[in-house]
């Protein structure tokens, strides 16, 4: 990624028990005969993807990474010891939230959320993902108008999808006045990718779901919003009125906000479907 140096060993720390070799996910690093530390193979720098796995594992803080400060990476609390029921808790107890109390959702939360998600795995560190935040009720309820005039035209042009999702039975809710596409959400969350990069779906789709299981931590709840991802690539009017930067193309937007109602249990659902060989 780029070629300078970005490897740098401590001697003083290592004691060459030789981790960072073993961790690193693109082969870099050697021991080199005669020396009891390891280097950067020749010619690799460039390679280097700055994923900080090498730094991260060293137990002497031996290894620095240019462009990564050790003062922003927090020390691991034993996440290998976390209650598997903690965990069960966490995953089977979130729930799509579609019923929101009318408040707004404070920036620093927002702000806090995405910083988190945007430490999610990405395709060789590229870390692309970028963020739209719209927290307008006025500009949300004005998205989901738009999306459901794509709906209309899916109904007049008899698309497969009318009937396979009742789509005039949506239409005929959001004329009455409930909205079926953002649910008078407070905040919507968007997330984007250059638009040449050929795994932005599966690393926004990371990111948000670390947005999603992380926001009831801060009281918050959210919803994928189906619709509208369906409506962004294929209806001029929303690409316009969002204006994502140019270049880049959304490939996830997440509704967020207080959830109105508080649930107590979680649902049944079906045992994992599994092959052994």
């Amino acid at each position: 990624m780029n070629n300078e140096t970005v490897f740098h060993l401590n001697k003083n720390k290592c004691s060459g028990d030789g981790l960072c070799v073993n961790i690193c996910p693109m082969n870099l690093l050697e021991f080199k005969e005669g020396e009891a530390c390891p280097s950067i193979k020749k010619d690799k720098e460039k390679v280097c993807i700055k994923c900080g796995h090498c730094l991260s594992v060293c137990p002497h803080f031996a290894i620095s990474i240019d462009g990564i400060d050790i003062e922003n990476c927090p020390p691991i609390k034993s996440t290998d010891h976390v209650e598997f029921e903690k965990v069960v808790q966490l995953l089977r107890g979130r729930r799509s939230i579609r019923q929101y109390k009318d408040q707004p959702v404070e920036p620093k939360k927002i702000t806090k959320l995405l910083d988190l998600a945007s430490t999610a795995p990405t395709a060789g560190n590229s870390q692309q993902v970028g963020w739209l935040v719209i927290a307008s009720k006025k500009d949300i309820h004005k998205l989901s108008s738009m999306t459901v005039d794509m709906l209309k035209d899916m109904v007049a042009k008899k698309h497969p999808m009318s009937q396979t999702y009742s789509l005039s039975d949506l239409i005929k809710a959001f004329d009455n006045g409930y909205d079926v596409v953002l649910r008078e959400a407070p905040c919507l969350v968007i997330a984007h990718v250059p638009k040449n990069y050929p795994i932005g779906v599966i690393d926004c789709s990371i990111a948000l779901t670390y947005l999603d299981l992380a926001a009831p931590s801060l009281g918050l709840g959210s919803c994928w919003a189906g619709f509208l991802m369906m409506a962004i690539p294929q209806w001029e009017p929303i690409q316009k009125y969002l204006n994502i930067p140019e270049g880049n193309v959304c490939c996830g937007a997440m509704m967020l906000g207080y959830p109105k109602y508080k649930y107590q249990r979680m649902p049944f659902r079906k045992k994992a479907k599994i092959i052994w060989k």
